[in-house]
């Protein structure tokens, strides 16, 4: 059953396979109208966060509340605002939450030692309570960290005061979830270069030969725990000798990590990438600028945006004529049947179909559609095809996997153009492949850009912050803007989980517009809104 908007039990409607009472339509013998206040059949209801309370009392009409679960899903979802909207809700819904088993599901969840006040309050509320915690981690990708200077970021780069190295370790193993993001190449350089100076490790135990017995154990994971054990028992001593090294001999992963649209596009690979940010529109029409696309192009463009919007502003008033029409028709079923139509209705719908048939076709020339062979050959100094002696590297050792184009068709920029309450910046964005998720006056351009992102259409996703829950398009590639640095560390790593997520064998990297977030990613901290609010909030008292 679904539960979405409901101020009460009235308003769930069923899955057509758990109706136990209905009608069916005596031509064609589908389910017609269904009595959605039965519900012996439901084994599953979904609802949002609104909708809980009926949800729950229709669930404990037809099952034993000792036997319903109340699963959860991120319920991290807001915890980072001091105040939202939201709140008050979630807290009403803990309040009279009368199912005893609860599940709260989230990649960022606080610890079960940072929840005592939640966890005290369902003790005191329900009999014979047990608390479980399960915590996983993944280790079967590398995803390195960009920082704002093109650089690899590791733990063992970001401080030459080894206590706050340690103090890094500690954190890394307490939320083992960050060793998804320590770079594999990265890890193996440091323990090689460790190991070939023994004096600097404190213990022979941690020696490589001693980690490593044979072959079985050597895993993605076992090498990136090794490596966070390794840099946890260094000698302090000679902390400033080896920090000197590896800074020394680091090497830049890229030249820039901005220019998405132009010299920078080829590094984007095997899949989309999304771009957070709170200010959006500064962020268009920065890219917009950046594309560097001639005046007179764009001024034929907007021209045809223009002509286009005018154009649908008539059609608009031309079928809300037809609509009304239709309503007023008091035959107009029975004129359906024989095949009839009203003249002036006809003439109405031939003249909506001429002017769509004005509505012109806009498309950016090649060279301005980041990765395309045209924008390759303009733009990716750095790319070398193996089928194309014609470009050369500026980086011999770059080794990227194949720059990843949009598939925007000329029909999905028609039926962008015919939106007439959207910004056209948003417009010409969709023609160099980028999308943009925001509070949007025209639903439809929301749905259009959902369908694309989740047909892996889009080159580039802007969007901010709050679309990242819930989200499972596949992303190989994730850039967090500047203006996100006081984003929360859990908000932060919910971000960086948005990439990732498809085959193993793809690049992926997640690039910090700004550093001083990506290094307190690695580091203890304190006040955590989402601790303070999730106690605060999943509380009766």
């Amino acid at each position: 059953a679904f539960a979405f908007g409901c101020s009460d039990t009235d308003d769930i409607r069923l899955h057509y396979s758990s109706a136990k009472e209905y009608t069916r339509n005596k031509k064609t013998g589908n389910i017609e109208k269904v009595d959605n206040s039965v519900g012996d059949r439901v084994e599953i209801i979904i609802c949002d966060i609104k909708s809980y309370i009926p949800a729950m009392n229709y669930m404990v009409a037809f099952n034993k509340k000792e036997e319903i679960i109340c699963y959860w899903d991120e319920p991290t979802i807001t915890m980072d605002y001091e105040n939202h909207e939201c709140h008050t809700i979630i807290q009403e819904n803990w309040s009279k939450n009368i199912i005893p088993n609860v599940v709260l599901s989230s990649a960022t969840l606080p610890h079960i030692d940072e929840l005592n006040e939640t966890i005290s309050d369902f003790r005191s509320r329900f009999d014979d309570v047990s608390i479980h915690e399960i915590v996983s981690y993944d280790c079967k990708k590398s995803i390195p960290i960009i920082n704002r200077e093109g650089y690899i970021e590791m733990p063992h780069y970001l401080f030459n005061d080894y206590n706050k190295i340690q103090g890094i370790v500690d954190h890394c193993q307490k939320f083992k979830s960050l060793l998804r993001y320590t770079d594999l190449n990265e890890a193996v350089k440091f323990i090689i270069y460790i190991n070939q100076h023994k004096e600097y490790i404190t213990n022979e135990r941690y020696y490589l030969e001693n980690q490593f017995t044979s072959f079985d154990t050597v895993t993605m994971a076992s090498i990136k725990l090794y490596y966070l054990e390794l840099l946890g028992h260094l000698n302090s001593d000679y902390w400033e000798t080896i920090y000197d090294y590896i800074t020394k001999t680091r090497e830049k992963k890229m030249i820039s990590n901005i220019n998405i649209v132009t010299t920078d596009a080829y590094t984007l690979t095997d899949g989309p990438t999304i771009f957070l940010a709170d200010n959006m529109d500064k962020i268009a029409q920065f890219y917009i600028q950046n594309a560097g696309i001639p005046d007179r192009v764009l001024k034929d463009i907007m021209t045809a945006i223009e002509s286009n919007t005018k154009i649908n502003e008539k059609i608009s008033v031309m079928e809300k004529d037809l609509e009304d029409g239709n309503k007023k028709d008091e035959h107009k079923e029975k004129k359906m049947i024989e095949g009839r139509v009203d003249p002036q209705m006809k003439t109405l719908m031939n003249k909506i179909e001429q002017l769509r048939g004005q509505v012109k076709s806009v498309m950016l020339p090649s060279c301005f559609v980041p990765n395309t062979i045209d924008h390759i050959h303009k733009y990716a100094k750095n790319y070398k095809n193996n089928d194309d002696d014609d470009v050369t590297h500026k980086v011999s050792n770059d080794n990227y996997s194949t720059p990843y184009t949009s598939d925007i068709s000329e029909y999905n920029v028609e039926q962008i153009m015919l939106i007439d309450d959207i910004n056209d910046s948003w417009k010409l964005l969709l023609m160099m492949g980028i999308g943009v998720f925001a509070t949007h006056k025209s639903d439809r351009y929301t749905e259009i850009m959902k369908a694309l992102a989740q047909e892996q259409k889009l080159y580039l996703i802007i969007a901010t912050t709050d679309y990242i829950y819930g989200t499972n398009y596949q992303f190989c590639h994730g850039y967090i803007s500047k203006d996100l640095g006081k984003m929360s560390q859990e908000k932060c790593i919910q971000a960086m989980g948005r990439v990732g997520r498809n085959k193993l064998q793809h690049d992926y990297s997640i690039r910090f517009r700004e550093n001083e977030l990506l290094i307190k990613l690695f580091q203890e901290e304190t006040n955590k809104p989402e601790i303070i609010n999730m106690n605060k909030l999943f509380n009766s008292f």
